[in-house]
């Protein structure tokens, strides 16, 4: 980690666009330790043994949202959110993990969800379909923690869509955290324990592809599996990504709904992934929709303030981000629709603290809301 943490620090000591574009620097009115370049720092301290590593320390490495938006916008192209990744790995190495993210790992090493939640509730979304899901198919819908505790009715719209549109779709038996806020908290180990237990049960449907409405899922089964050796062989794909597939091969049913809608890119899905016009298509596609572009878009959408664990590590100052990013909302819109379970529930606490006068749907929620009109 020297060698980068090096090379990186001689192109920030002469930059610090960073500083006023990161999303956890502007709560704190830009003060540099929580900034990109004072993570940098703090990192070429320990580095060189000019700094010993502290738990203090540790709470500011990990006060980030890994949004990405500096890698985006670093004018040197540095891969800085890898380096902040690599940098809470070697802080894990030596027990230095601030305690809401040693809580949250203990939850899912023990109950199999950071919620600690009862796994018999992760299904109690299917009351809200006609008849029981199936439980072998060719595509498996994986439905993620977040969707499946906090996003009920996200699960019923996704799978209804699916079956709906003629997918061979099946749930997952006994689903549980993929193991993504594990990559994130630095225990890779663990994180490669679960993500194997997650691909032995998406296999056991029969399934060749993963379909999921979590960006973080996708990301563990698309992109940290190679990371720790899991070559398992199957198709991951985002469900908008998967809709917008099918709007190719064959013909969808009449969407329809009298809205204005704007829509926010999730950060692990638009500047991680890449997917920027799959979810964009399949808003424009619902007759009567008015699709007004959100101010900061695509790679320049501002954080929802939800990712990388910072919502444990500073709840106050996360939701304080979701609601920033509330003032990129154009006039009159009346559905801020997303693609991110957590961009769902972070934007809903900011309208709930705004009062605004808007509704935040999920895509999937937006196109089963349009279908069964």
């Amino acid at each position: 980690m020297l060698g980068s943490v090096k090379r990186y620090l001689e192109y920030c000591k002469r930059c610090g666009f960073c500083i006023v574009k990161c999303p956890v620097s502007q709560v704190f009115d830009g003060l540099e330790t929580f900034s990109p370049r004072g993570r940098v720092l703090l990192l070429y301290g320990m580095s060189m043994g000019e700094l010993k590593a502290t738990i203090s320390i540790a709470e500011k490495l990990f006060s980030c949202t890994l949004c990405g938006y500096c890698t985006i916008k670093c004018p040197a192209g540095l891969e800085l959110e890898e380096l902040f990744s690599s940098g809470r790995r070697t802080l894990n190495n030596i027990g230095l993990v601030p305690g809401e993210i040693a809580e949250i790992s203990r939850r899912i090493l023990e109950s199999g969800n950071p919620y600690n939640a009862p796994l018999e509730e992760r299904e109690f979304w299917t009351n809200y379909i006609e008849e029981a899901p199936r439980r072998r198919g060719s595509v498996a819908l994986w439905l993620g923690c977040t969707t499946a505790y906090r996003r009920m009715d996200t699960c019923a719209a996704a799978y209804s869509l699916l079956k709906t549109l003629g997918v061979d779709v099946a749930i997952v038996e006994d689903e549980r955290c993929c193991g993504a806020p594990l990559y994130y908290a630095g225990y890779l180990k663990e994180f490669k324990d679960f993500l194997k237990q997650a691909i032995m049960r998406v296999m056991n449907t029969g399934a060749d592809t993963i379909v999921t409405p979590c960006p973080s899922c996708m990301r563990a089964f698309k992109e940290y599996s190679a990371k720790v050796g899991l070559n398992h062989g199957l198709k991951v794909y985002h469900l908008v990504e998967y809709l917008g597939k099918l709007y190719l091969v064959k013909p969808i049913p009449r969407f329809e709904l009298e809205a204005r809608v704007t829509y926010h890119d999730p950060c692990e899905l638009g500047r991680h992934l890449g997917i920027y016009d799959e979810p964009r298509k399949l808003i424009e596609s619902v007759r009567g929709v008015r699709f007004i572009e959100m101010n900061a878009s695509r790679e320049l959408a501002n954080c929802c303030g939800g990712g990388g664990l910072y919502l444990a590590v500073d709840p106050d100052n996360s939701i304080k981000i979701a609601v920033r990013r509330l003032e990129d909302v154009p006039p009159n819109v009346e559905v801020l629709a997303t693609a991110c379970p957590s961009c769902e529930v972070m934007l809903s606490i900011a309208v709930e603290r705004l009062e605004a006068d808007i509704e935040v749907l999920d895509i999937a929620d937006l196109l089963w809301r349009a279908l069964s009109k």
